[in-house]
Protein backbone atom coordinates (compact mmCIF):
# COMPACT_ATOMS: atom_id res chain seq x y z
CA UNK A 1 0.00 0.00 0.00
CA UNK A 2 1.54 3.35 -1.00
CA UNK A 3 1.83 6.28 1.39
CA UNK A 4 -0.97 8.23 -0.26
CA UNK A 5 -3.39 5.31 0.11
CA UNK A 6 -2.50 4.98 3.80
CA UNK A 7 -2.92 8.71 4.27
CA UNK A 8 -6.31 8.98 2.56
CA UNK A 9 -7.76 5.89 4.20
CA UNK A 10 -6.78 7.16 7.65
CA UNK A 11 -7.80 10.74 6.91
CA UNK A 12 -11.36 10.07 5.86
CA UNK A 13 -12.07 7.01 7.98
CA UNK A 14 -10.90 8.93 11.04
CA UNK A 15 -12.89 11.96 9.96
CA UNK A 16 -16.00 9.84 9.67
CA UNK A 17 -15.46 8.34 13.11
CA UNK A 18 -14.78 11.75 14.66
CA UNK A 19 -17.91 13.41 13.29
CA UNK A 20 -20.26 10.49 13.87
CA UNK A 21 -18.98 10.00 17.39
CA UNK A 22 -19.32 13.67 18.25
CA UNK A 23 -23.02 14.04 17.55
CA UNK A 24 -25.33 13.64 20.53
CA UNK A 25 -28.31 11.41 19.79
CA UNK A 26 -29.92 10.91 23.18
CA UNK A 27 -32.60 13.57 22.71
CA UNK A 28 -34.09 11.60 19.82
CA UNK A 29 -33.88 8.08 21.20
CA UNK A 30 -35.57 6.12 23.94
CA UNK A 31 -34.81 2.95 25.88
CA UNK A 32 -35.90 -0.46 24.62
CA UNK A 33 -34.69 -4.07 24.47
CA UNK A 34 -33.19 -6.20 21.72
CA UNK A 35 -33.60 -9.98 21.74
CA UNK A 36 -30.28 -11.77 22.20
CA UNK A 37 -31.56 -15.34 21.89
CA UNK A 38 -34.68 -17.25 20.77
CA UNK A 39 -35.18 -20.98 21.19
CA UNK A 40 -37.98 -23.42 20.43
CA UNK A 41 -38.55 -25.46 23.59
CA UNK A 42 -41.90 -27.16 23.03
CA UNK A 43 -45.10 -27.51 21.05
CA UNK A 44 -45.38 -29.71 18.00
CA UNK A 45 -42.58 -27.75 16.28
CA UNK A 46 -40.34 -28.66 19.23
CA UNK A 47 -41.34 -32.32 19.32
CA UNK A 48 -38.62 -33.46 16.95
CA UNK A 49 -35.09 -32.62 18.19
CA UNK A 50 -33.66 -32.41 14.67
CA UNK A 51 -36.41 -30.05 13.56
CA UNK A 52 -36.10 -27.94 16.72
CA UNK A 53 -32.32 -27.66 16.31
CA UNK A 54 -32.73 -26.52 12.71
CA UNK A 55 -35.35 -23.95 13.67
CA UNK A 56 -33.17 -22.63 16.52
CA UNK A 57 -30.22 -22.19 14.17
CA UNK A 58 -32.48 -20.25 11.81
CA UNK A 59 -33.80 -18.05 14.64
CA UNK A 60 -30.28 -17.31 15.89
CA UNK A 61 -29.19 -16.31 12.40
CA UNK A 62 -32.27 -14.17 11.87
CA UNK A 63 -31.57 -12.12 15.02
CA UNK A 64 -28.64 -10.50 13.22
CA UNK A 65 -30.49 -9.65 10.01
CA UNK A 66 -33.93 -9.02 11.57
CA UNK A 67 -33.46 -7.61 15.09
CA UNK A 68 -36.47 -8.27 17.34
CA UNK A 69 -37.08 -5.26 19.59
CA UNK A 70 -39.33 -4.65 22.60
CA UNK A 71 -40.32 -1.47 24.40
CA UNK A 72 -41.99 -1.28 27.80
CA UNK A 73 -43.99 1.91 27.35
CA UNK A 74 -46.06 3.88 29.89
CA UNK A 75 -43.40 2.86 32.40
CA UNK A 76 -43.44 4.63 35.78
CA UNK A 77 -40.75 2.45 37.38
CA UNK A 78 -37.48 2.78 35.40
CA UNK A 79 -36.05 -0.20 37.31
CA UNK A 80 -38.61 -2.55 35.74
CA UNK A 81 -39.58 -3.85 39.19
CA UNK A 82 -43.21 -2.87 39.83
CA UNK A 83 -45.67 -1.12 37.53
CA UNK A 84 -49.38 -2.00 37.44
CA UNK A 85 -50.09 -0.63 33.95
CA UNK A 86 -47.59 -0.88 31.10
CA UNK A 87 -47.81 -1.32 27.34
CA UNK A 88 -45.55 -3.81 25.62
CA UNK A 89 -44.60 -2.82 22.06
CA UNK A 90 -42.86 -5.28 19.76
CA UNK A 91 -41.28 -4.31 16.45
CA UNK A 92 -38.45 -4.84 14.01
CA UNK A 93 -35.55 -2.50 13.40
CA UNK A 94 -32.28 -1.86 11.61
CA UNK A 95 -28.96 -1.88 13.45
CA UNK A 96 -27.73 1.73 13.30
CA UNK A 97 -24.00 0.95 13.04
CA UNK A 98 -24.34 -2.26 11.02
CA UNK A 99 -22.05 -4.10 13.46
CA UNK A 100 -23.81 -7.24 14.72
CA UNK A 101 -21.05 -7.96 17.23
CA UNK A 102 -22.23 -5.19 19.59
CA UNK A 103 -25.98 -5.85 19.36
CA UNK A 104 -25.94 -7.39 22.83
CA UNK A 105 -23.77 -4.70 24.43
CA UNK A 106 -26.67 -3.05 26.24
CA UNK A 107 -26.06 0.30 24.55
CA UNK A 108 -26.50 -0.39 20.84
CA UNK A 109 -28.89 1.70 18.75
CA UNK A 110 -31.60 0.58 16.33
CA UNK A 111 -33.95 2.47 14.02
CA UNK A 112 -37.53 1.19 13.97
CA UNK A 113 -38.70 0.04 10.54
CA UNK A 114 -41.85 1.57 8.98
CA UNK A 115 -43.56 -1.81 8.63
CA UNK A 116 -43.68 -1.96 12.43
CA UNK A 117 -45.91 1.11 12.48
CA UNK A 118 -49.56 1.67 11.61
CA UNK A 119 -49.48 4.20 8.73
CA UNK A 120 -52.77 5.73 9.86
CA UNK A 121 -52.33 6.02 13.63
CA UNK A 122 -48.51 6.06 13.73
CA UNK A 123 -48.65 3.51 16.57
CA UNK A 124 -46.97 0.11 16.75
CA UNK A 125 -48.66 -2.75 14.90
CA UNK A 126 -47.78 -5.19 17.71
CA UNK A 127 -48.84 -3.53 20.95
CA UNK A 128 -50.22 -5.04 24.14
CA UNK A 129 -51.86 -2.53 26.51
CA UNK A 130 -52.91 -3.41 30.04
CA UNK A 131 -49.77 -5.33 30.98
CA UNK A 132 -48.03 -5.13 34.34
CA UNK A 133 -44.74 -5.74 36.13
CA UNK A 134 -44.76 -7.33 39.60
CA UNK A 135 -41.48 -7.97 41.41
CA UNK A 136 -39.65 -7.84 38.09
CA UNK A 137 -42.02 -10.23 36.29
CA UNK A 138 -43.69 -8.64 33.25
CA UNK A 139 -46.93 -10.06 31.87
CA UNK A 140 -48.65 -8.83 28.68
CA UNK A 141 -50.96 -10.27 26.04
CA UNK A 142 -52.48 -12.23 24.44
CA UNK A 143 -51.82 -11.00 20.92
CA UNK A 144 -49.60 -11.45 17.87
CA UNK A 145 -45.91 -10.55 17.70
CA UNK A 146 -43.76 -10.83 14.59
CA UNK A 147 -40.26 -12.09 15.45
CA UNK A 148 -37.68 -12.19 12.65
CA UNK A 149 -40.47 -12.13 10.09
CA UNK A 150 -42.34 -14.99 11.79
CA UNK A 151 -45.83 -14.17 13.18
CA UNK A 152 -46.36 -15.72 16.62
CA UNK A 153 -50.09 -15.81 17.26
CA UNK A 154 -52.16 -15.94 20.47
CA UNK A 155 -49.08 -14.97 22.44
CA UNK A 156 -48.95 -14.10 26.14
CA UNK A 157 -45.55 -12.77 27.14
CA UNK A 158 -44.13 -13.29 30.63
CA UNK A 159 -40.53 -12.31 31.35
CA UNK A 160 -38.26 -11.68 34.32
CA UNK A 161 -36.41 -8.34 34.24
CA UNK A 162 -33.26 -7.51 36.20
CA UNK A 163 -30.46 -4.95 36.18
CA UNK A 164 -27.06 -6.07 34.94
CA UNK A 165 -23.76 -5.28 36.64
CA UNK A 166 -23.76 -2.06 34.59
CA UNK A 167 -26.14 0.46 36.21
CA UNK A 168 -29.02 1.42 33.94
CA UNK A 169 -28.64 -1.59 31.63
CA UNK A 170 -31.29 -4.26 32.07
CA UNK A 171 -31.87 -7.75 30.72
CA UNK A 172 -34.81 -10.16 30.57
CA UNK A 173 -35.54 -13.83 30.10
CA UNK A 174 -39.01 -14.99 29.15
CA UNK A 175 -40.85 -17.90 30.65
CA UNK A 176 -41.73 -20.62 28.09
CA UNK A 177 -44.10 -18.77 25.77
CA UNK A 178 -46.81 -20.70 23.95
CA UNK A 179 -47.77 -19.60 20.43
CA UNK A 180 -48.58 -21.05 17.03
CA UNK A 181 -47.55 -20.64 13.40
CA UNK A 182 -50.27 -20.89 10.76
CA UNK A 183 -50.04 -23.40 7.93
CA UNK A 184 -51.02 -20.62 5.50
CA UNK A 185 -47.87 -18.73 6.54
CA UNK A 186 -45.46 -21.68 6.53
CA UNK A 187 -46.63 -22.81 3.08
CA UNK A 188 -45.22 -19.54 1.69
CA UNK A 189 -41.69 -20.45 2.84
CA UNK A 190 -39.46 -22.60 0.62
CA UNK A 191 -38.06 -25.85 1.95
CA UNK A 192 -34.40 -25.71 2.96
CA UNK A 193 -31.79 -27.72 1.06
CA UNK A 194 -31.75 -30.62 0.33
CA UNK A 195 -35.56 -30.71 0.46
CA UNK A 196 -37.95 -29.46 -2.20
CA UNK A 197 -41.35 -27.83 -2.06
CA UNK A 198 -42.42 -25.76 0.95
CA UNK A 199 -41.77 -25.95 4.69
CA UNK A 200 -45.19 -27.55 5.06
CA UNK A 201 -44.07 -30.33 2.69
CA UNK A 202 -41.02 -30.94 4.89
CA UNK A 203 -43.12 -30.98 8.06
CA UNK A 204 -45.39 -33.55 6.45
CA UNK A 205 -42.37 -35.74 5.67
CA UNK A 206 -41.49 -35.66 9.37
CA UNK A 207 -45.06 -36.59 10.31
CA UNK A 208 -45.73 -33.16 11.78
CA UNK A 209 -49.19 -31.81 11.02
CA UNK A 210 -51.26 -28.87 12.26
CA UNK A 211 -52.45 -29.40 15.85
CA UNK A 212 -54.16 -26.06 16.57
CA UNK A 213 -57.51 -24.73 15.36
CA UNK A 214 -56.47 -21.10 15.10
CA UNK A 215 -59.61 -19.74 13.45
CA UNK A 216 -62.09 -21.86 15.42
CA UNK A 217 -63.69 -23.48 12.39
CA UNK A 218 -63.24 -27.01 13.70
CA UNK A 219 -60.17 -27.80 11.57
CA UNK A 220 -56.58 -27.60 12.75
CA UNK A 221 -54.74 -25.06 10.61
CA UNK A 222 -51.71 -24.10 12.72
CA UNK A 223 -48.66 -25.64 14.40
CA UNK A 224 -48.13 -25.18 18.13
CA UNK A 225 -44.76 -23.91 19.33
CA UNK A 226 -43.21 -22.88 22.63
CA UNK A 227 -40.43 -20.30 22.76
CA UNK A 228 -37.98 -18.91 25.32
CA UNK A 229 -36.25 -15.66 24.46
CA UNK A 230 -33.93 -13.26 26.25
CA UNK A 231 -32.82 -9.70 25.64
CA UNK A 232 -30.84 -6.70 26.84
CA UNK A 233 -31.18 -2.93 26.89
CA UNK A 234 -30.70 -0.88 23.73
CA UNK A 235 -31.74 2.50 22.34
CA UNK A 236 -34.27 2.98 19.56
CA UNK A 237 -35.06 5.78 17.17
CA UNK A 238 -38.79 5.52 16.42
CA UNK A 239 -39.74 6.15 12.81
CA UNK A 240 -42.43 8.31 11.24
CA UNK A 241 -44.21 5.86 8.88
CA UNK A 242 -45.05 8.68 6.43
CA UNK A 243 -42.85 8.20 3.33
CA UNK A 244 -40.93 11.19 1.93
CA UNK A 245 -39.54 11.64 -1.57
CA UNK A 246 -35.77 11.88 -1.50
CA UNK A 247 -32.54 11.08 -3.29
CA UNK A 248 -29.58 8.84 -2.53
CA UNK A 249 -26.14 9.70 -3.88
CA UNK A 250 -24.94 7.11 -6.41
CA UNK A 251 -21.42 8.47 -6.91
CA UNK A 252 -19.00 11.01 -5.41
CA UNK A 253 -15.78 11.95 -7.20
CA UNK A 254 -13.01 14.38 -6.21
CA UNK A 255 -12.28 16.47 -9.28
CA UNK A 256 -10.17 19.35 -8.01
CA UNK A 257 -8.88 21.46 -5.15
CA UNK A 258 -5.59 20.81 -3.41
CA UNK A 259 -6.86 17.44 -2.16
CA UNK A 260 -7.47 16.54 -5.81
CA UNK A 261 -4.16 17.91 -7.06
CA UNK A 262 -2.29 14.64 -6.78
CA UNK A 263 -3.72 11.72 -8.83
CA UNK A 264 -2.79 9.14 -6.19
CA UNK A 265 -4.44 11.24 -3.51
CA UNK A 266 -7.59 11.71 -5.59
CA UNK A 267 -7.78 8.03 -6.56
CA UNK A 268 -7.48 6.93 -2.95
CA UNK A 269 -10.16 9.36 -1.86
CA UNK A 270 -12.54 8.38 -4.66
CA UNK A 271 -12.19 4.69 -3.85
CA UNK A 272 -13.03 5.41 -0.22
CA UNK A 273 -15.98 7.62 -1.11
CA UNK A 274 -17.38 4.90 -3.38
CA UNK A 275 -17.17 2.35 -0.56
CA UNK A 276 -18.66 4.80 1.95
CA UNK A 277 -21.77 5.27 -0.18
CA UNK A 278 -22.75 1.75 0.85
CA UNK A 279 -21.95 1.95 4.57
CA UNK A 280 -22.94 5.61 5.01
CA UNK A 281 -25.62 6.54 2.46
CA UNK A 282 -25.69 10.26 1.57
CA UNK A 283 -29.34 11.29 1.32
CA UNK A 284 -30.98 14.49 0.08
CA UNK A 285 -34.49 15.90 0.14
CA UNK A 286 -35.85 18.83 -1.86
CA UNK A 287 -38.37 20.17 0.65
CA UNK A 288 -41.02 22.88 0.22
CA UNK A 289 -41.36 21.59 -3.33
CA UNK A 290 -44.32 22.81 -5.39
CA UNK A 291 -43.22 21.25 -8.69
CA UNK A 292 -42.94 17.44 -8.32
CA UNK A 293 -41.11 17.25 -11.65
CA UNK A 294 -38.14 19.17 -10.20
CA UNK A 295 -38.23 21.61 -13.10
CA UNK A 296 -39.23 25.05 -11.81
CA UNK A 297 -39.68 26.17 -8.21
CA UNK A 298 -38.52 29.58 -6.97
CA UNK A 299 -38.32 28.66 -3.27
CA UNK A 300 -37.14 25.25 -2.08
CA UNK A 301 -35.17 23.99 0.91
CA UNK A 302 -32.40 21.46 0.33
CA UNK A 303 -31.91 19.08 3.24
CA UNK A 304 -29.22 16.44 3.55
CA UNK A 305 -29.39 13.43 5.83
CA UNK A 306 -27.51 10.52 7.27
CA UNK A 307 -29.38 7.21 7.30
CA UNK A 308 -29.38 3.47 6.88
CA UNK A 309 -30.65 1.17 4.15
CA UNK A 310 -33.97 -0.28 5.36
CA UNK A 311 -33.60 -3.69 3.71
CA UNK A 312 -29.84 -4.00 4.23
CA UNK A 313 -29.33 -4.99 0.59
CA UNK A 314 -26.77 -2.66 -1.04
CA UNK A 315 -27.40 -4.10 -4.49
CA UNK A 316 -30.71 -2.22 -4.85
CA UNK A 317 -29.65 1.08 -3.27
CA UNK A 318 -29.60 2.81 -6.63
CA UNK A 319 -32.68 1.32 -8.31
CA UNK A 320 -34.75 4.46 -7.75
CA UNK A 321 -37.24 2.85 -5.36
CA UNK A 322 -35.17 1.83 -2.33
CA UNK A 323 -36.04 3.03 1.18
CA UNK A 324 -33.76 4.58 3.81
CA UNK A 325 -34.35 5.39 7.48
CA UNK A 326 -33.03 8.77 8.68
CA UNK A 327 -30.78 8.59 11.71
CA UNK A 328 -31.22 10.73 14.81
CA UNK A 329 -27.81 12.40 14.33
CA UNK A 330 -29.24 14.10 11.23
CA UNK A 331 -31.36 16.25 13.56
CA UNK A 332 -30.40 18.94 16.05
CA UNK A 333 -31.78 19.08 19.59
CA UNK A 334 -34.93 20.84 18.35
CA UNK A 335 -35.75 18.14 15.80
CA UNK A 336 -34.59 20.17 12.81
CA UNK A 337 -32.15 18.84 10.18
CA UNK A 338 -28.51 19.62 10.88
CA UNK A 339 -27.87 20.33 7.18
CA UNK A 340 -30.60 22.47 5.61
CA UNK A 341 -30.35 25.25 3.03
CA UNK A 342 -33.53 27.35 2.76
CA UNK A 343 -34.06 29.88 0.00
CA UNK A 344 -32.87 27.65 -2.82
CA UNK A 345 -34.48 27.46 -6.25
CA UNK A 346 -34.95 25.24 -9.31
CA UNK A 347 -34.97 26.85 -12.76
CA UNK A 348 -35.38 24.70 -15.88
CA UNK A 349 -34.31 21.66 -13.89
CA UNK A 350 -31.24 23.38 -12.42
CA UNK A 351 -31.18 23.48 -8.59
CA UNK A 352 -29.09 25.95 -6.61
CA UNK A 353 -28.82 26.08 -2.79
CA UNK A 354 -26.26 27.23 -0.22
CA UNK A 355 -23.69 28.16 0.93
CA UNK A 356 -23.50 26.03 4.06
CA UNK A 357 -21.96 22.86 5.51
CA UNK A 358 -22.97 19.35 4.51
CA UNK A 359 -21.69 16.15 6.10
CA UNK A 360 -21.17 13.46 3.43
CA UNK A 361 -20.21 9.99 4.68
CA UNK A 362 -19.00 11.56 7.93
CA UNK A 363 -16.90 14.20 6.14
CA UNK A 364 -17.80 17.87 6.79
CA UNK A 365 -17.75 19.92 3.57
CA UNK A 366 -17.68 23.59 4.50
CA UNK A 367 -18.74 26.70 2.57
CA UNK A 368 -20.65 24.52 0.14
CA UNK A 369 -22.96 25.77 -2.61
CA UNK A 370 -24.87 22.92 -4.24
CA UNK A 371 -25.83 23.17 -7.91
CA UNK A 372 -27.27 20.21 -9.76
CA UNK A 373 -29.23 19.31 -12.90
CA UNK A 374 -32.37 17.23 -12.27
CA UNK A 375 -34.16 15.10 -14.88
CA UNK A 376 -36.68 12.29 -15.06
CA UNK A 377 -35.37 8.81 -15.91
CA UNK A 378 -36.99 6.46 -18.41
CA UNK A 379 -39.18 5.25 -15.53
CA UNK A 380 -41.94 7.81 -14.84
CA UNK A 381 -41.70 9.34 -11.36
CA UNK A 382 -38.06 8.37 -10.80
CA UNK A 383 -35.62 11.25 -11.07
CA UNK A 384 -31.83 11.60 -11.06
CA UNK A 385 -29.38 14.46 -10.66
CA UNK A 386 -25.78 15.35 -11.45
CA UNK A 387 -24.07 18.17 -9.58
CA UNK A 388 -21.78 20.75 -11.08
CA UNK A 389 -18.23 20.68 -9.64
CA UNK A 390 -18.84 21.64 -6.02
CA UNK A 391 -16.12 23.54 -4.16
CA UNK A 392 -15.65 22.97 -0.43
CA UNK A 393 -12.85 22.82 2.13
CA UNK A 394 -11.69 20.89 5.19
CA UNK A 395 -10.27 22.99 8.01
CA UNK A 396 -6.79 22.47 9.36
CA UNK A 397 -8.13 22.87 12.91
CA UNK A 398 -10.30 19.82 12.28
CA UNK A 399 -7.61 17.71 10.63
CA UNK A 400 -5.04 18.54 13.35
CA UNK A 401 -7.25 16.76 15.89
CA UNK A 402 -6.79 13.46 14.02
CA UNK A 403 -3.71 11.32 14.72
CA UNK A 404 -1.37 10.34 11.91
CA UNK A 405 -1.74 6.74 10.68
CA UNK A 406 1.01 4.18 11.17
CA UNK A 407 3.88 4.33 10.40
CA UNK A 408 3.72 8.13 10.64
CA UNK A 409 3.76 10.19 13.83
CA UNK A 410 2.15 13.45 14.85
CA UNK A 411 -1.15 14.53 13.30
CA UNK A 412 -2.69 14.18 9.86
CA UNK A 413 -1.68 17.78 9.18
CA UNK A 414 1.93 16.76 9.81
CA UNK A 415 1.62 14.00 7.23
CA UNK A 416 -0.01 16.28 4.66
CA UNK A 417 2.89 18.67 5.14
CA UNK A 418 5.38 15.86 4.47
CA UNK A 419 3.69 15.35 1.10
CA UNK A 420 3.86 19.05 0.30
CA UNK A 421 0.14 19.60 0.79
CA UNK A 422 -0.59 22.78 2.74
CA UNK A 423 -3.71 24.86 3.48
CA UNK A 424 -4.74 26.93 0.47
CA UNK A 425 -8.03 28.46 1.67
CA UNK A 426 -8.56 31.36 4.10
CA UNK A 427 -11.82 30.01 5.49
CA UNK A 428 -12.22 32.52 8.32
CA UNK A 429 -11.06 35.57 6.37
CA UNK A 430 -8.21 36.51 8.73
CA UNK A 431 -5.59 36.69 5.99
CA UNK A 432 -4.05 33.26 6.73
CA UNK A 433 -4.84 30.04 4.92
CA UNK A 434 -6.07 27.43 7.40
CA UNK A 435 -8.10 25.03 5.22
CA UNK A 436 -7.60 22.55 2.39
CA UNK A 437 -9.64 22.99 -0.77
CA UNK A 438 -11.52 20.15 -2.42
CA UNK A 439 -13.89 19.94 -5.38
CA UNK A 440 -16.54 17.22 -5.73
CA UNK A 441 -19.04 16.01 -8.33
CA UNK A 442 -21.83 13.75 -7.14
CA UNK A 443 -24.84 12.07 -8.71
CA UNK A 444 -28.02 10.61 -7.26
CA UNK A 445 -31.34 8.92 -7.91
CA UNK A 446 -34.80 8.87 -6.34
CA UNK A 447 -35.48 6.95 -3.13
CA UNK A 448 -37.95 6.93 -0.25
CA UNK A 449 -37.04 8.43 3.13
CA UNK A 450 -38.58 7.83 6.55
CA UNK A 451 -37.94 10.44 9.25
CA UNK A 452 -37.88 10.17 13.02
CA UNK A 453 -41.18 9.89 14.82
CA UNK A 454 -41.28 13.50 16.01
CA UNK A 455 -41.69 14.41 12.34
CA UNK A 456 -38.97 15.90 10.13
CA UNK A 457 -38.51 19.49 11.23
CA UNK A 458 -40.78 19.04 14.21
CA UNK A 459 -39.90 19.81 17.81
CA UNK A 460 -38.40 17.33 20.23
CA UNK A 461 -40.43 17.09 23.47
CA UNK A 462 -38.59 18.54 26.46
CA UNK A 463 -38.81 17.06 29.94
CA UNK A 464 -40.48 19.29 32.55
CA UNK A 465 -38.49 18.37 35.64
CA UNK A 466 -41.14 19.13 38.27
CA UNK A 467 -44.57 18.01 36.98
CA UNK A 468 -44.42 14.27 37.72
CA UNK A 469 -44.89 13.37 34.03
CA UNK A 470 -42.70 11.69 31.39
CA UNK A 471 -42.87 14.62 28.96
CA UNK A 472 -40.26 13.45 26.42
CA UNK A 473 -41.45 9.85 26.13
CA UNK A 474 -38.25 8.18 27.36
CA UNK A 475 -40.04 6.37 30.23
CA UNK A 476 -38.27 8.56 32.84
CA UNK A 477 -39.95 11.43 34.69
CA UNK A 478 -38.62 14.49 36.54
CA UNK A 479 -35.31 13.96 38.36
CA UNK A 480 -35.10 10.34 37.21
CA UNK A 481 -34.62 11.66 33.66
CA UNK A 482 -30.95 12.42 32.83
CA UNK A 483 -32.17 15.58 31.09
CA UNK A 484 -32.97 16.97 34.56
CA UNK A 485 -29.65 16.33 36.28
CA UNK A 486 -28.87 20.08 36.46
CA UNK A 487 -32.43 21.29 37.08
CA UNK A 488 -33.29 23.09 40.33
CA UNK A 489 -34.46 20.53 42.83
CA UNK A 490 -32.55 17.72 41.12
CA UNK A 491 -28.97 18.87 41.64
CA UNK A 492 -26.81 17.10 44.23
CA UNK A 493 -23.05 17.47 44.39
CA UNK A 494 -20.48 20.07 43.29
CA UNK A 495 -21.38 21.94 40.11
CA UNK A 496 -18.94 22.74 37.31
CA UNK A 497 -18.65 23.49 33.61
CA UNK A 498 -16.95 20.71 31.66
CA UNK A 499 -14.14 22.38 29.73
CA UNK A 500 -13.70 25.38 32.07
CA UNK A 501 -10.31 24.02 33.13
CA UNK A 502 -8.83 27.32 34.37
CA UNK A 503 -12.10 28.17 36.18
CA UNK A 504 -12.59 31.62 34.69
CA UNK A 505 -16.31 31.06 33.86
CA UNK A 506 -15.48 30.86 30.13
CA UNK A 507 -14.52 28.02 27.81
CA UNK A 508 -11.88 28.92 25.25
CA UNK A 509 -8.42 28.01 24.01
CA UNK A 510 -6.91 29.11 27.34
CA UNK A 511 -8.52 26.06 28.91
CA UNK A 512 -6.81 23.71 26.45
CA UNK A 513 -3.50 25.48 27.17
CA UNK A 514 -4.08 25.08 30.92
CA UNK A 515 -4.73 21.36 30.56
CA UNK A 516 -1.68 20.80 28.34
CA UNK A 517 0.42 22.76 30.84
CA UNK A 518 -0.73 20.47 33.64
CA UNK A 519 -0.13 17.33 31.59
CA UNK A 520 3.31 18.18 30.18
CA UNK A 521 4.81 21.23 31.87
CA UNK A 522 4.19 20.78 35.57
CA UNK A 523 1.50 23.48 35.78
CA UNK A 524 -1.14 23.37 38.48
CA UNK A 525 -3.86 20.72 38.29
CA UNK A 526 -7.42 21.84 37.54
CA UNK A 527 -9.33 22.82 40.67
CA UNK A 528 -12.08 20.51 39.42
CA UNK A 529 -10.67 17.39 37.75
CA UNK A 530 -14.00 16.67 36.06
CA UNK A 531 -13.81 20.03 34.26
CA UNK A 532 -10.68 18.81 32.46
CA UNK A 533 -12.18 15.47 31.49
CA UNK A 534 -13.76 17.01 28.38
CA UNK A 535 -14.51 13.68 26.70
CA UNK A 536 -15.80 12.18 30.00
CA UNK A 537 -13.76 8.98 29.74
CA UNK A 538 -12.76 9.09 33.41
CA UNK A 539 -9.14 10.22 32.91
CA UNK A 540 -7.13 13.34 32.10
CA UNK A 541 -4.93 13.08 29.02
CA UNK A 542 -4.17 14.70 25.66
CA UNK A 543 -7.43 13.33 24.21
CA UNK A 544 -9.27 15.84 26.42
CA UNK A 545 -7.37 18.75 24.88
CA UNK A 546 -8.07 17.40 21.38
CA UNK A 547 -11.78 17.01 22.21
CA UNK A 548 -11.99 20.57 23.54
CA UNK A 549 -10.22 22.01 20.49
CA UNK A 550 -12.59 20.10 18.23
CA UNK A 551 -15.55 21.69 20.00
CA UNK A 552 -14.05 25.18 19.89
CA UNK A 553 -12.85 25.22 16.30
CA UNK A 554 -14.22 22.29 14.27
CA UNK A 555 -17.93 22.19 14.93
CA UNK A 556 -17.74 19.07 17.11
CA UNK A 557 -20.35 18.50 19.82
CA UNK A 558 -20.00 20.34 23.11
CA UNK A 559 -18.42 18.44 26.03
CA UNK A 560 -20.64 15.79 27.66
CA UNK A 561 -23.00 16.71 30.49
CA UNK A 562 -23.05 19.03 32.28
CA UNK A 563 -21.48 20.58 29.17
CA UNK A 564 -20.85 24.31 29.02
CA UNK A 565 -23.54 25.04 31.62
CA UNK A 566 -23.19 24.55 35.36
CA UNK A 567 -24.23 21.14 36.64
CA UNK A 568 -23.06 18.01 38.41
CA UNK A 569 -21.26 15.03 36.92
CA UNK A 570 -23.81 12.38 35.83
CA UNK A 571 -20.92 9.86 35.57
CA UNK A 572 -19.69 10.37 39.13
CA UNK A 573 -18.68 6.70 39.39
CA UNK A 574 -15.46 7.35 37.44
CA UNK A 575 -12.11 7.86 39.25
CA UNK A 576 -12.17 11.66 38.85
CA UNK A 577 -13.83 14.08 41.22
CA UNK A 578 -14.65 17.76 41.36
CA UNK A 579 -12.84 19.18 44.36
CA UNK A 580 -14.33 22.67 44.06
CA UNK A 581 -16.92 24.32 41.85
CA UNK A 582 -15.70 26.15 38.77
CA UNK A 583 -16.15 29.92 38.74
CA UNK A 584 -19.75 31.07 38.48
CA UNK A 585 -21.26 27.69 39.42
Amino acid sequence: MNKFTILIAALFIAAGQFICGAVAQADHTRPAFVATSQEVTGGILGSNPLLADGLNVLLASNLASFPFLLEVANLDDPTYTNDPDIVLNAFSGVDRDGDVTNNGSGTNMFIVTPDSMDPVTGGFVSSFPGGNITNGLLTAGPGTIIISGIPLNDLTVSADFSETATPGIFEFTSTPTAAFLTESFLVTLPAPDPFTGTLVDVLNQFGIFPDTDADGDGTNDAYSAEFVFSGISCEITPVDPTPLDGFVATSQVVTGGILGSNPLLADGLNALLEANLISDPFLLQVDDLDDPTYFNDPDITLKTWDGVDEDGDPTNNFDGTNSFLLSSDSYDDNGNPVSAFPGGSITDGFLSAGPGTIVISGIPLNNLTVEADFSETAIPGIFEFTSTPTAAFLTESFLVTLPAPDPFSGTLVDVLSQFGIFPDVDGDGDGTNESYSAEFVFTGISCTLYGNDFGPGGPTPVEDCSNGLDDDGDSLADCDDPDCFSAPGCVTGIQFRRGDINSDAAINIADAVALLGFLFSGAAAPGCSDSGDTNDDGSLNIADAVSLLGFLFSGAAEPPAPGVNCGVDPTDTDPLDCQSATSGC
